[in-house]
């Protein structure tokens, strides 16, 4: 399923309609009881979902694509954090345009447009 419009609340459509991104996993901090540093935080959940990301892919190594971006939804403020809640939802966003179809194991082919 994709991400809609990001100028809505987001929706999730299937991925036979136009969407902004795709859901590809999530990704979790650890250690478990890490204390909450809003830059670090920011960093670590950015670096986990592009691993994520291209996972999804298909990609191996470094190579990535300048077509997507990463992107996550989890706690943004230390009262967010309490409780352990250090799991990221990620998603691969269309750097611009829609996507229509899937990006699972894309590699480096095209975007589906």
């Amino acid at each position: 399923r994709g991400a809609g419009d990001s100028t809505d609340a987001l929706t999730y459509i299937p991925c036979a309609q136009p969407h902004d991104g795709e859901f590809v996993g999530s990704y979790t901090i650890t250690p478990l009881d890490a204390p909450y540093d809003d830059g670090a935080v920011k960093n670590t959940a950015q670096r986990g979902c592009s691993e994520v990301a291209a996972k999804f892919l298909g990609i191996q190594g470094s190579g990535g694509r300048t077509d997507l971006n990463a992107g996550s939804v989890g706690p943004k403020t230390a009262s967010d954090w309490l409780g352990s809640d250090q799991t990221y939802s990620c998603y691969a966003m269309a750097a611009d345009g829609k996507l229509v179809g899937t990006i699972h194991n894309l590699g480096m082919k095209p975007l589906p447009r």
